[in-house]
C-alpha cells in the first residue's frame, strides 16, 4: 500500500506547507505530478497544490500541460468559492427579510475558521430552518432561482445556477442516529447572530462537537478523506473549553475516536511523531477514501448487520425517520401510506439513488464489513456509534 499512496503522501506534505506557511522545495520528479494533482481532485484540495507551486514561482519542475490543466482547476475552484459565497450570502439577507430562522452549518461556517478562508472548499451550502416554515423557505429559493431537485428524509436538495447546491435540512440529524439527542440539545443552544434576527449559529464547541459528530458519521459509512483531518488540525488550534468539548464526547462515545484523529493531524501537520499500527490504518484508510470515502467501503458497511436488516431498513424506514420527511405524519396507522408514497416518488425522481441504494444490497462484501467494523472500533467507533 506504501506505494499505491505515494501521492497522496507527498499531497499531505504539501498541504503542511501551505497550512503552516513554512514552505520546503521537496524532491518531486516531474513524472510524479499527475499523480498529485489526481489525488487533490480527488480529496477536493487542488487549491493547495496550486499554491505550492505559485509560491516556487516555477522553480519546480512540472510539465506545463499539467501546471495549465492544474491553473484551470484552481481558478474554477475559486470561482465556485466565490459563488458559494455570495449565494449564502443571498440566502441570508432573503432569509431574514422573509422572516425564516435559519443556521448555516457545516463547511460554509467551518471555512471561516481557516486563516485563509480560500482553503476550504466545500461541496455545497448547508443551511438548518425551522419545519414549521417549509413553504416559506420553498417560497424563498424560488425567488433565488433554486429548484428542489430532491426531497430526503432530513434534508431537500436545492440546484441553482453555475452548479450551486443547497442541502436545506430540517434536521440536523437523522432522528435514528446514535446522536440525535445530543442534536436536540444542540438546537436549544443555538444564539443569534449579532445584528441580526433570523439567523443563528452554535457556539465554538458544540460546532467542534458536530463535525466531530459529522466526521464519524461519514467515516464508518464509506470514509472520509484528508479536508476532515485538516479541518481537525484548525480546529485544535483554536481557543475553545477543551474541558467542556473532551466531557462531551466522552458521553457520546467519540472522546478515543476524537483523540486518534488529532494525533493523526499533528502527525501530518504538526509536530507528533507517534506511529501506532491505528495511526498507520487510519492514515491508509483516509489516504484511500477521497472527500466523502469510497462506493466498496459505503456498500460494505451498510450491510454490517446483515442484509436483510439493511432492506428492510431502507425499505421501511422508521416513524420518525418518516415523519422527517412527511411533516403530515401525524400517527403511527399513516405509516404505510407514507412508505408507499416514499416508494413511488423515489422510483418517480429518485432513480439514481435507488440504483445506489440497492447495489449496496446485492453487491456488499459481509466478510469486508466485518472487517470494517473492526477496524473502526480500534479507531475509538463502537459498533453502538
Amino acid at each position: 500500500m506504501e506505494s499505491t499512496l505515494s501521492s497522496e503522501r507527498t499531497l499531505v506534505r504539501i498541504i503542511r506547507c501551505v497550512l503552516t506557511n513554512e514552505y520546503t522545495a521537496f524532491d518531486i520528479p516531474e513524472s510524479e505530478w499527475n499523480g498529485i494533482v489526481d489525488a487533490a481532485k480527488k480529496h477536493g484540495l487542488i487549491i493547495y497544490v496550486y499554491q505550492y507551486l505559485d509560491h516556487f514561482g516555477g522553480k519546480v519542475k512540472v510539465d506545463p500541460d499539467v501546471y495549465t490543466a492544474l491553473k484551470q482547476n484552481y481558478y474554477s475552484a475559486v470561482k465556485q468559492s466565490i459563488l458559494q459565497e455570495n449565494a449564502a450570502a443571498q440566502m441570508k439577507d432573503t432569509f431574514e427579510a422573509m422572516g425564516i430562522d435559519h443556521m448555516f452549518f457545516k463547511g460554509t461556517v467551518t471555512r471561516t475558521r481557516y486563516q485563509n478562508e480560500l482553503l476550504r472548499s466545500m461541496g455545497d451550502i448547508d443551511v438548518l430552518y425551522d419545519p414549521e416554515q417549509e413553504k416559506d423557505l420553498q417560497d424563498a429559493m424560488k425567488r433565488l432561482l433554486f429548484r428542489c431537485d430532491s426531497r430526503g428524509r432530513v434534508h431537500d436538495i436545492y440546484k441553482g445556477e453555475q452548479g450551486i447546491v443547497v442541502e436545506a435540512h430540517r434536521e440536523l440529524l437523522p432522528p435514528g442516529s446514535p446522536y440525535a439527542l445530543f442534536s436536540d440539545e444542540l438546537c436549544r443552544r443555538v444564539h443569534k447572530v449579532h445584528g441580526v434576527s433570523h439567523c443563528y449559529e452554535m457556539n465554538l464547541e458544540d460546532e467542534i462537537i458536530f463535525n466531530i459528530i459529522h466526521l464519524a458519521s461519514h467515516f464508518k459509512k464509506g470514509g472520509a478523506g484528508i479536508r476532515f483531518i485538516i479541518d481537525i488540525w484548525v480546529y485544535h488550534r483554536l481557543e475553545a473549553n477543551m474541558e467542556y468539548i473532551i466531557s462531551e464526547l466522552k458521553s457520546l462515545g467519540l472522546e478515543e475516536f476524537y483523540n486518534n484523529t488529532v494525533k493523526l493531524a499533528e502527525r501530518w501537520f504538526g509536530d507528533e511523531t507517534e506511529n501506532t499500527i491505528t495511526m498507520l490504518s487510519m492514515e491508509e484508510y483516509i489516504l484511500n477514501a477521497g472527500i466523502f470515502g469510497t462506493e466498496k467501503n459505503r456498500n460494505d458497511s451498510v450491510i454490517a448487520t446483515g442484509r436483510m436488516s439493511y432492506l428492510r431498513r431502507i425499505m421501511f424506514p422508521s416513524f420518525k425517520d418518516m415523519r422527517s420527511m412527511f411533516p403530515w405524519l401525524r400517527h403511527r396507522v399513516f405509516l404505510p401510506l407514507a412508505w408507499l408514497i416514499r416508494g413511488v416518488e423515489s422510483l418517480a425522481k429518485r432513480k439514481k439513488n435507488v440504483r445506489i441504494l440497492f447495489r449496496a444490497f446485492l453487491s456488499g462484501d459481509m466478510h469486508n464489513a466485518k472487517a470494517l467494523a473492526a477496524f473502526y472500533e480500534s479507531c475509538g467507533l463502537t459498533e453502538e456509534k
